[in-house]
């Protein structure tokens, strides 16, 4: 069995204008009585795009599973829909960001910002490029304590912390 995105994406377009609906799965325009097709949309299943209820025929000696009515789920409207749905809202996202990437972010702003002179941005970003990790930890540091707003507020969080824990 071959994943095939084309025949997912036609299932899942499908299915998502009949949305709440159960389908059956034999009026799907793409619907084919083979493994193939069969495989794609047992996959969908199992990444919770669609449900369904796994039936087995009793005609067939193998005892493949068939699904005869399906659905789109929240979850695969989201996936069609391509913007994170409500999930996007609800759920709290981690970023992680490697010394490349804030080197990266670093050396856009110094060459977007019209307040260095072209010298000193030469020197900012030969600085970037020959800095060791740790020196550049400590840059990063700094400019975190200086983009907030009240850095006495965080210390006196912090210092809390500590006695509390203690």
């Amino acid at each position: 069995m071959n994943l095939n995105r084309k025949l997912q994406l036609s299932i899942l377009e499908e299915l998502k204008n009949e949305y709440p609906t159960l389908y059956p799965v034999q009026l799907l325009s793409c619907y084919d009585d083979n493994k193939h097709f069969h495989g794609n949309i047992f996959y969908l299943l199992e990444h919770n795009l669609i449900e369904g209820e796994k039936h087995y025929p009793r005609e067939k000696a193998h005892q493949t599973p068939v699904l005869y009515t399906v659905k789109i789920t929240a979850r695969g409207l989201d996936f069609i829909e391509n913007d994170g749905g409500l999930r996007a809202i609800l759920e709290k996202i981690t970023i992680k960001l490697d010394a490349d990437d804030l080197n990266e972010i670093l050396t856009t702003f110094i060459d977007n910002n019209k307040e260095i002179t072209p010298n000193e941005k030469s020197k900012i970003r030969n600085f970037i490029k020959s800095a060791s990790t740790d020196g550049l930890k400590i840059v990063y540091k700094r400019l975190i304590n200086l983009a907030l707003d009240n850095p006495k507020a965080v210390a006196d969080l912090f210092q809390k912390l500590l006695e509390q824990s203690t």
